[in-house]
């Protein structure tokens, strides 16, 4: 950042180094700002193809989430030059991400990209031309590092899942009018027919792409068949989560998925089975994936018993108080939690004696489930019990589910709880407050609890203060004088919302906190082949490679914090099946993490299985909390850091549930 920054990065531009150049240009792109698309183009001409190529994706970067007209543009003059299969496969990624407006660059994306899926058919390996094929790392792989030179059959795979990539996007970004234009339907199946089963990781992640650029607007026939048969379990699980949304003619389809040896192919078939199996054929299914002894496929199917069984309605409510009533401990009150949520919602008296019992239990996200189903149920003295436990969580979950059934008391409930030291929490009581206009009331507890945050000079605190200076700012006359302090405040939000209320004659200053320093050059050499490696209470090791040369500061933070014990006795709190897990907050909540905000550094490298990212609440808001990615989740990318890759212990991934906790991470550096 700053003056010095952008010269270094323009002097890096210049450097007789390919590596240089092309980290230089991804620099540039990760400003995400379209002005600089002219500086990123010079590198169109660059020697290298390594650098064109990076040089691509930084202007695919640069003008994210518009309409990609300059992308569209720049891609129109430097295509019929261009011969190197790394960089027509990088266009052939950002065609895949742009939506154009208008006729004429609508047009030109499918017809590109047709041209290039037929290449990729006939490509053998040698020269692509004018109309082909990028990185071979691109397919999943998660190294961003300039390669050196590949064999022709390497540049020619790496085309071929380039084009693999373009065909996802362009399908999900035709989302909601069914998926591709038809020409390119076909071109994906014709790719997909010319891709056989491998055990190779770049190549079968070009398979699932090609799959689910088919499956968003439906496999059908032949198509869904073989999927469904393929060796591939994600490749199953896609072909299971498209009869879901496809139709009831291919319910038949269900029993063989809740039947897969693979539990992410188990849990499509219950959300399959869900939608079309229950009218046809009741909830026995449910029934029986509730009893699965994977935890995940029994807690999606318990999810969905809260729904009546209108053909089963005495065998569901016994399903569902069994095993609500089942005696627990910290480690294995899944199952129960979500029985007793869906049991709430179906028969409020039965559920009741059960509140009771569980609203001492010894885990808070038990007693978070019972304030939940204490919502369902609609009681209220379990409610009010619970806003007053000492975890921020259960006093949430119960303030929240108070707010829908006693507006009244939820006032006094989240006036008292201004006080706590959660971010979730306060920055939820004081919205509250201000919903229900009683600001006036409360001013001095919210003025004072915006001074405590203040105080500690988090910029991860910018949604509580932000919720506070808004429910200030609902009464200017009481707060004016309040919130004229905030004006230079360090953060430029709070900042920005505190003057909309306190008009002042002088702009002031802000007063940013200091950056945090980047990773010396002997520190990146600890980190390049470095690990950190997660030890969990219930058994077993994560092991997380990082990738410095993806995002240096944030694999950096990562081994930090590990190496300092941060990490040590904190969870994963969020788990959603075939999506990802997530952990790594003091508070076991989106909202308490490490104080800096860290900055994205969004790379080309795909969120395949395994990879592990960088949560956050919007654009460069990290806050150390981590996330695994259970599925290929493409969806994430260009979106979402990735600075790791779990190359030991998936199956102790697969296996972690909601609330299971890290006993000591540490840090292993590179040799």
């Amino acid at each position: 950042r700053g003056a010095n920054g952008w010269s270094n990065t323009r002097s890096a531009l210049q450097s007789d180094d390919p590596t240089v150049r092309a980290y230089a240009v991804r620099a540039l792109g990760r400003n995400e700002d379209p002005t600089l698309i002219p500086e990123i183009t010079r590198l169109f001409s660059d020697s290298s193809p390594d650098v064109r190529a990076a040089a691509v994706r930084a202007m695919a970067q640069a003008d994210h989430r518009t309409t990609g007209e300059q992308a569209i543009h720049w891609i129109r003059r430097h295509l019929p030059s261009e011969s190197s299969g790394k960089v027509l496969g990088a266009i052939a990624e950002t065609l895949g991400r742009v939506e154009p407006q208008n006729e004429d660059d609508q047009v030109f994306v499918l017809e590109t990209l047709q041209a290039m899926a037929q290449t990729a058919l006939e490509s053998t390996g040698a020269e692509m031309g004018s109309s082909a094929a990028p990185s071979s790392d691109q397919s999943g792989a998660p190294s961003d590092r300039t390669p050196q030179a590949k064999s022709p059959e390497d540049d020619a795979a790496a085309f071929r899942a380039g084009v693999a990539r373009g065909l996802a996007g362009n399908a999900r970004a035709h989302r909601q009018t069914g998926g591709m234009d038809e020409a390119l339907r076909d071109a994906a199946r014709r790719l997909l027919d010319a891709s056989p089963e491998t055990s190779n990781r770049a190549q079968a992640h070009t398979r699932r792409l090609l799959v689910e650029a088919l499956a968003i607007g439906g496999l059908t026939g032949s198509v869904l068949s073989a999927a469904m048969e393929d060796g591939d379990p994600q490749i199953r699980a896609q072909a299971m989560a498209t009869v879901g949304r496809t139709g009831e003619e291919f319910a038949r389809h269900i029993p063989v998925g809740l039947a897969d040896s693979s539990p992410l192919v188990r849990i499509n078939a219950v959300r399959a089975g869900e939608r079309w199996s229950r009218r046809a054929s009741g909830c026995g299914d449910l029934f029986q994936a509730a009893q699965d002894e994977v935890d995940a496929v029994a807690l999606v199917a318990l999810g969905f018993l809260g729904r009546p069984c209108p053909a089963e309605p005495e065998d569901q409510l016994a399903l569902l108080a069994e095993v609500a009533s089942q005696e627990t401990g910290a480690t294995d009150w899944h199952r129960s939690g979500r029985a007793l949520l869906a049991l709430a919602g179906l028969s409020p008296d039965q559920a009741g004696w059960l509140l009771q019992e569980h609203v001492d239990h010894e885990s808070p996200f038990m007693r978070a489930w019972v304030a939940r189903a204490g919502g369902a149920a609609g009681a209220g003295d379990v409610l009010t019990t619970l806003s007053a436990d000492p975890d921020p969580n259960v006093a949430y979950a119960a303030l929240y589910a108070l707010a829908g059934i006693d507006a009244v008391n939820t006032v006094d409930v989240a006036a008292s709880l201004l006080d706590r030291t959660d971010p979730q929490l306060v920055a939820y009581a004081s919205g509250l407050l201000a919903e229900e206009g009683v600001v006036a009331e409360h001013h001095q507890a919210l003025v004072d609890a915006l001074g405590r945050f203040t105080d500690g000079q988090r910029e991860t605190d910018r949604d509580v203060r932000v919720a506070l200076v808004e429910a200030l700012g609902s009464e200017p006359e009481l707060s004016s004088s309040v919130l004229e302090g905030y004006l230079s405040d360090y953060d430029p939000r709070v900042a920005e919302l505190a003057a909309e209320s306190t008009p002042a004659d002088d702009e002031a200053a802000p007063s940013r906190l200091p950056l945090t320093a980047p990773p010396t050059p002997s520190r990146l050499q600890a980190l390049t082949g470095g690990r950190v490696i997660l030890e969990m209470a219930r058994g077993g090791e994560i092991v997380v490679d990082l990738h410095p040369e993806l995002a240096a500061t944030n694999a950096d933070r990562f081994a930090r914090l590990a190496a300092e014990g941060y990490f040590d006795g904190l969870t994963f709190h969020r788990v959603v099946p075939n999506f990802v897990i997530q952990g790594g907050s003091p508070h076991a909540n989106e909202y308490m993490g490490d104080g800096p905000f860290s900055r994205d550094e969004i790379s080309r490298v795909s969120h395949v299985r395994g990879t592990v990212g960088l949560s956050t609440r919007g654009r460069d808001t990290g806050d150390a909390q981590i996330f695994v990615n259970l599925v290929d989740n493409t969806r994430l990318d260009f979106d979402y850091t990735i600075y790791g890759t779990v190359s030991s212990g998936m199956d102790v991934v697969d296996h972690v549930v909601e609330g299971d906790v890290i006993t000591r991470a540490r840090f292993v550096p590179g040799s």
